[in-house]
């Protein structure tokens, strides 16, 4: 398991180990003890040699021959003991470690969930019942709503936040713009020129982009002007809700529950990461990444650490490093655009972070993404589209580029 480090080995070494080790060193030390005054040359791994039998006597021969093949004899047991106990280390480490990605996976899949189904009730406090215990309970209903259908308002917004093309560039924010919140609103056919024309759907779009008192007290809230976060999302949609079914006798809930189903469901376009990242774990894609492997790494870590030079986020990869690693290549075209490296880079992430960076694993799946792109051919299976891609358009351009050997003899192409 490639989580487990160096330094949890020598730990889990030194604690399992360090009586046999003591009692082992005693008998060394002993042994040589008794030789010090001999050449090292004179015990062999047959004994001891033939011009030590002439400079000794005889007893103090065999009982320095004798010391010589304890602790052979317990080099021998060490090794088998020591064999047996790091198979028992190591299943015990590798399942701790996988214990506690287990526990962070579900606080960061927790973490995503609140992003799109919790709205703070004084942001939507003036579509609310004016009755308190109403409105609390309206807003609950609200948020289990929004829970329901959490898959698929995630993937909605993963999508339309990354379709507009002019955003900048180096915005690598995964946030939603006006216009891509204005396509959203098309797709789904929310307008109408009655109680949802334009200027009114930009009203709910700069009153959803407003911070709520409660969320100005953390300094950590991320929330740039002009575009939605996940929360100001689904708020909008409760806004939307309330003014397109505004004579309608239902409550809060049950109109955004009615906007969802009817209007968003059937017509928005929803982000396909989920079903391309099934598919990339199919075993052989990996068999192909692992193969090429310790080219990737050290092409990873060379854009990571931004050319050579050690920083803070040396084991991640930043918009600017992957886009400089793709000019690098010469991968840049009509094809594979700007817009679509950006949009690559974005929803490849496994979750909404304003300041997105890749890890290894999120590096590989874009990479292979990138080849998707650049061999579209439709009767190639994608992992030999991607040995293809690798061989020929990648690790072989970033051999020149770095200076290094990548590809393995029998991996180039020619």
């Amino acid at each position: 398991n490639h989580n487990i480090t160096t330094q949890h080995l020598i730990q889990g070494f030194t604690w399992a180990h360090t009586s046999l080790l003591a009692q082992l060193f005693i008998r060394w030390c002993d042994t040589f003890t008794a030789a010090a005054c001999l050449k090292p040359e004179f015990v062999t791994d047959n004994g001891v040699s033939g011009s030590l039998k002439q400079m000794t006597t005889a007893p103090r021969l065999q009982q320095l021959q004798q010391r010589v093949d304890t602790v052979k004899f317990g080099v021998r047991k060490w090794s088998a003991y020591a064999s047996s106990m790091n198979e028992s280390l190591i299943a015990f480490m590798t399942e701790q470690i996988q214990s506690e990605q287990q526990d962070e996976a579900s606080m960061r899949i927790q973490h995503e969930r609140d992003l799109y189904t919790t709205i703070p009730r004084d942001k939507i406090q003036d579509v609310l019942p004016a009755q308190l215990l109403e409105a609390q309970n309206i807003h609950d209903q609200i948020e289990q709503i929004l829970s329901n259908h959490f898959i698929s308002l995630r993937r909605i917004y993963k999508f339309y936040s990354t379709v507009d093309a002019s955003a900048r560039f180096n915005n690598v924010d995964c946030v939603m713009s006006q216009n891509e919140f204005w396509r959203f609103c098309s797709d789904c056919k929310i307008p109408d020129k009655k109680k949802l024309p334009r200027p009114i759907i930009q009203i709910i779009f700069n009153q959803a982009n407003k911070i709520s008192p409660s969320a100005e007290q953390k300094n950590n809230m991320y929330n740039p002007d002009a575009e939605l976060v996940p929360q100001e999302f689904v708020e909008c949609l409760v806004r939307i809700a309330a003014t397109k079914y505004e004579d309608d006798r239902n409550n809060l809930a049950q109109k955004l529950n009615k906007l969802i189903t009817m209007q968003i469901l059937p017509h928005a376009r929803e982000s396909e990461v989920d079903s391309f990242k099934a598919e990339l774990r199919k075993e052989a894609i990996q068999k192909v990444l692992r193969n090429y492997r310790t080219g990737l790494m050290k092409v990873f870590q060379y854009y990571a650490s931004k050319g050579g030079v050690e920083t803070q986020g040396a084991n991640e990869l930043s918009l600017q490093e992957f886009t400089a690693l793709m000019k690098d290549c010469k991968l840049i075209d009509t094809v594979f655009s700007f817009q679509s490296l950006r949009e690559i880079f974005i929803r490849i992430q496994d979750e909404d972070d304003p300041e997105l960076r890749m890890i290894y694993v999120e590096f590989t799946d874009a990479i292979v993404a990138v080849a998707a792109f650049k061999h579209p051919s439709p009767f190639l299976p994608l992992h030999q589209r991607l040995n293809d891609f690798l061989a020929t358009q990648f690790l072989n351009v970033m051999e020149q580029k770095l200076g290094v050997a990548l590809l393995k003899k029998d991996q180039k192409k020619k």
